[in-house]
């Protein structure tokens, strides 16, 4: 299924844990598509008030960098 990330009231929630926590350009997510469109509805969905980057990369609307790629031999999962 579809992986998400909550924010809660209009804030990432790591700076409402603390206020001296803030992400900077080391710290990048990957999402896995399955498909084109859900590249597509991932990457509007992400990119909404933040910036596209080169290369697959964006920067969301929190300064978080994410990469929206097809699923493949690189993906990793993570079991529980």
């Amino acid at each position: 299924g579809r992986g998400t990330v909550a924010v809660h009231e209009g804030r990432p929630p790591v700076p409402a844990i603390t206020p001296f926590l803030w992400f900077d350009d080391s710290v990048s997510f990957v999402v896995d598509c399955a498909d084109q469109d859900e590249v597509d509805y991932d990457w509007s969905a992400l990119c909404e008030g933040g910036a596209e980057i080169a290369c697959g990369w964006l920067k969301d609307r929190y300064g978080l960098r994410w990469q929206v790629v097809p699923a493949g031999p690189h993906s990793r999962k993570i079991t529980h």
